[in-house]
């Protein structure tokens, strides 16, 4: 795959961008971390058709609550560095892009709790990205719930695996 100075967006790309979000970056390592298989999964089928990661290179730990998922490439680290950076920007209109990007923040620290969202430990930078596109925000120690849940939910349903999943089971 030839690398650009910028990395170019679609809302596949800005979905592995919002799982990774949450997670401080170890040198070059883009990485995740999820209780859900489905998630693992995608994040490996992006990696290789996006960014064309061999297979081989996807490094799969398996934990006992979570499966952490990474591969390592100093130039997409930068990349994902440098969108993440101007996030503000990048995720101002409410869009499949910013759909993507939300439902990836939301299956790697997004939570249900009864009809409640909320996001563990979610950093601010992502909280003003939600408030300006009209989520409400409300802090409760590590977790920021959404005050208005089911608007979120209604915007994030075609893209979150997490959320899909739950509500799958719930019926």
């Amino acid at each position: 795959m030839q690398m650009t100075k910028k990395l170019k967006l679609n809302p596949e790309v800005c979905y592995m961008l919002g799982l990774c979000s949450q997670f401080r970056r170890e040198r070059s390592s883009i990485m995740t971390l999820s209780v859900l298989d489905s998630v693992t999964e995608r994040f490996a089928s992006i990696a290789m058709k996006e960014f064309g990661i061999e297979p081989n290179a996807i490094m799969v730990d398996k934990g006992e609550k979570d499966t952490r998922i990474r591969f390592y490439h100093s130039q997409i680290g930068r990349l994902f560095d440098q969108a993440l950076e101007r996030r503000e920007h990048v995720f101002k209109y409410r869009n499949a892009y910013s759909g993507s990007y939300i439902a990836g923040m939301f299956d790697a620290v997004g939570r249900e709790d009864g009809e409640a969202l909320y996001f563990y430990g979610m950093k601010k930078e992502d909280a003003m990205v939600l408030e300006r596109l009209g989520f409400h925000t409300v802090n409760k120690g590590r977790k920021t719930y959404i005050a208005n849940a089911a608007e979120l939910a209604a915007f994030i349903k075609g893209f979150s695996l997490r959320l899909s999943e739950h509500r799958k089971r719930r019926e």
